[in-house]
């Protein structure tokens, strides 16, 4: 049991230092209770001024790829988040509408406890990333066959770095 207690101790001590190591534009998430993956990466040149990060999340099972862009409103300290795709997964894809499929502050949990996510996407990738009520956003919209044989949440693990 001493052994088992020490590993978790320094597994909480490296974890840490290999998400400080990273920035947050070259990070990737995902989940335990599911095969859902978050990776950002750099704000488009034709974003909106206001906008601090981008991300993807994909759904392997239907092979969806969604669009993630985090912002901060005028006049907001909060880091607001977004993610869009298509309104119906199985359409043509000339026929794609795109729908806004989840929208709300975007948290992270750093060592030192659980803030908003940092407006700068140099700034190191945090522990997790909290994308609140994502899953039920997800669950009542066309993407409910993503939940047949998964548990996702609203949280994601930093997994690693991409260089």
């Amino acid at each position: 049991m001493r052994l088992l207690g020490a590993l978790l101790v320094v597994a909480g001590v490296i974890a840490p230092a290999l998400g400080a190591e990273c920035p947050l534009v070259n990070a990737r998430y995902d989940q335990p209770g599911s095969d859902w993956i978050i990776e950002f990466h750099e704000v488009p040149v034709s974003a909106m001024v206001n906008q601090t990060a981008a991300f993807t999340m994909t759904l392997p099972k239907s092979g969806v790829v969604l669009r993630g862009d985090v912002w901060q409103p005028n006049g907001y300290a909060q880091s607001w988040g977004a993610l869009e795709g298509p309104c119906d997964p199985k359409a043509d894809a000339k026929k794609v509408q795109t729908c806004r499929l989840w929208e709300a502050v975007v948290y992270t949990e750093m060592v030192n406890g659980i803030s908003v996510l940092a407006s700068n996407d140099l700034a190191p990738a945090p522990l997790q990333i909290l994308l609140p009520q994502l899953t039920s956003a997800m669950w009542y919209s066309s993407y409910r066959r993503e939940f047949n044989d998964a548990d996702p949440g609203d949280v994601f693990t930093f997994a690693g770095c991409a260089r």
